[in-house]
């Protein structure tokens, strides 16, 4: 992952869901903890009902006085009979249901009146909640004396509740979770409470439970709602992330087109006005640019020196093949010459390849047009120049971020070329977007012989010649594949349409707008300028060669004057 932007937001985006997550699952206890404590303080009000509405009274009070053993003889009707009618309970027409007397007939011997444990038991609490008459609805209470169930809520039917063992305090309330009908988890809340009667201490259990299941589906539903309020707050917060991190590099995208003025010649620093986290780099890249011109301007003083340096030796050189030719030893002399005109075309090289050694690629873009048609006014006063019809097409406005010297350098050496294989016609093409690097191609054309595909690539090596007869050292083409390659173009040979050599100047993936493959040309390019051997006037200062080609000893003696 290169991508600093990517690497935020990806990074802001893993942050924001696991927060979110994790709020989820936090929200989702402390709700259920909420529930479940609502739920025990409901089910506390529901034992303080049944509490209040419980009943314990005499028998006389709430029975029929035959129902109570006032005699002491067991059989519960008040007489001496025995006959055992007082044995059975009656219903309490006023509560929610009644118990029985809770104990067995007193046995003989008893004391006069009703027993402690003969004392009736009765609930009149109506509790409004509709579930406690639904059966198996959830929701259930349970009034219990020791191991005997005193009555249960209708909701229970014929079961009962059974909590675990645990010592009771009385007045306390526990909490339990147990199995209860139905494979139902209850959630149970029990208190005991005593009465003393007739000196006796009696302890009941009320117990109230409910289905847990009740609270698991509120905190379900609570947890889909929440997570749907999460996951719209963290798209805001992931758009909120992806502003910032857009804010946050914008300053960088700056530095970054700033850059690309430099590097395109519009530009020969980077400005200022920038955030203070990112100034340093600016000074520093500032600081590179002053040290690569500085590097450049002792390159260049280097080759002035070097130029200057070899211009004597060249000059006694030629003077003395002149002295040989004198003589008569016109074979020693053009071996000679041969030889100087080599270390010459090596030296313009080597001279070529310094100036563009040290970073030619912060030029301002050059026009193209202006500098191909004054090279072709010059190959016009060149050998066969004004036999040749010379085409340009070039778009209105193309440029490219090379220096003059050198874009001069390129074009004359490739349209010399054309002039030299050419039978009578030479097209120049050109097209590009203002002074995008990207957008640039260019192509020159002969109708001449043209060469291989096979042997394409020996066109471009140091000192190739596909042709002896023809003069020069074969490092033309060389010179300017070093300089496009300082430039960031690429030299590519083709076959051209007009049936010989085509070479095409362009960035990488930029040659097709030019030249179809196969040596097919494409569409017309605008309307172009033409430069024909008809109408070409020359300008001043540009010398005019009405002569054949020059020689190798010509040369050497022109460039030693």
């Amino acid at each position: 992952m290169r991508s600093l932007r990517l690497r935020l937001l990806v990074g802001s985006m893993a942050a924001i869901s696991l927060a979110l997550v994790l709020a989820w699952a936090v929200l989702a206890y402390i709700f259920e903890n909420h529930v479940e404590r609502r739920v025990e303080r409901e089910l506390e009000t529901y034992i303080d009902q049944l509490a209040s509405g419980l009943e314990i009274g005499n028998a006389d009070e709430e029975f029929p006085a035959g129902d109570i053993d006032t005699d002491g003889d067991g059989d519960g009707d008040g007489d001496t009979a025995g006959d055992g009618a007082g044995d059975q309970a009656a219903a309490s027409s006023g509560g929610e249901t009644v118990a029985a007397t809770t104990g067995e007939a007193a046995s003989a011997g008893g004391p006069t009146g009703p027993r402690a444990d003969e004392v009736a038991v009765v609930v009149t609490a109506r509790l409004a909640d509709p579930r406690f008459d639904l059966p198996l609805s959830g929701l259930y209470w349970q009034i219990s004396e020791g191991e005997r169930v005193v009555d249960t809520s209708r909701s229970l039917w014929d079961q009962t509740l059974e909590p675990p063992e645990d010592t009771h305090l009385p007045g306390r309330s526990r909490r339990y979770e147990f199995p209860g009908p139905g494979g139902q988890r209850l959630v149970c809340i029990e208190r005991d409470i005593s009465f003393e009667i007739g000196g006796r201490v009696r302890h009941f259990e009320i117990m109230v439970a409910i289905d847990h299941a009740e609270i698991e589906a509120a905190v379900a539903e609570f947890g889909r709602e929440i997570a749907a309020s999460l996951a719209a707050l963290g798209a805001i917060l992931m758009a909120a992330a992806w502003a910032q991190v857009t804010i946050g590099l914008f300053p960088l995208g700056v530095v970054k087109s700033r850059l690309a003025e430099v590097a395109s010649g519009r530009a020969a620093r980077l400005d200022g006005g920038l955030p203070s986290e990112v100034m340093p780099l600016v000074d520093e890249v500032n600081a590179m640019i002053a040290a690569q011109e500085r590097s450049v301007e002792r390159a260049r003083a280097r080759a002035g020196d070097l130029a200057h340096d070899l211009k004597t030796p060249l000059t006694i050189l030629g003077t003395t093949v002149r002295q040989l030719q004198g003589r008569g030893e016109q074979g020693l002399a053009a071996d000679v010459a041969e030889q100087v005109e080599t270390m010459r075309q090596k030296v313009e090289r080597q001279l070529a390849r310094a100036r563009i050694a040290a970073g030619k690629r912060l030029a301002p873009p050059s026009p193209v047009e202006p500098v191909v048609l004054r090279i072709i006014r010059t190959m016009q006063r060149m050998p066969r120049g004004e036999e040749i019809d010379w085409a340009v097409e070039i778009r209105p406005g193309t440029s490219l971020p090379v220096e003059t010297d050198d874009l001069n350098e390129m074009l004359g050496n490739l349209i010399d070329n054309a002039r030299k294989w050419a039978r009578g016609r030479v097209l120049v093409r050109a097209s590009g977007a203002g002074a995008a690097l990207d957008a640039f191609a260019l192509s020159i054309e002969d109708d001449g012989p043209g060469v291989p595909p096979e042997k394409w690539p020996e066109v471009l090596e140091r000192g190739g010649r596909l042709d002896e007869t023809k003069a020069g050292s074969g490092l033309g083409l060389a010179i300017v594949s070093d300089i496009a390659e300082a430039y960031g173009l690429r030299l590519t040979p083709f076959r051209a349409e007009l049936g010989g050599l085509g070479i095409r100047i362009a960035a990488a993936g930029a040659g097709e707008a030019v030249s179809k493959p196969g040596g097919q040309a494409a569409g017309p390019v605008g309307a172009g300028a033409r430069a024909r051997a008809a109408g070409a006037r020359s300008t001043p200062g540009e010398a005019a060669t009405d002569h054949p080609e020059p020689s190798a000893v010509e040369r050497v003696q022109r460039a030693a004057e």
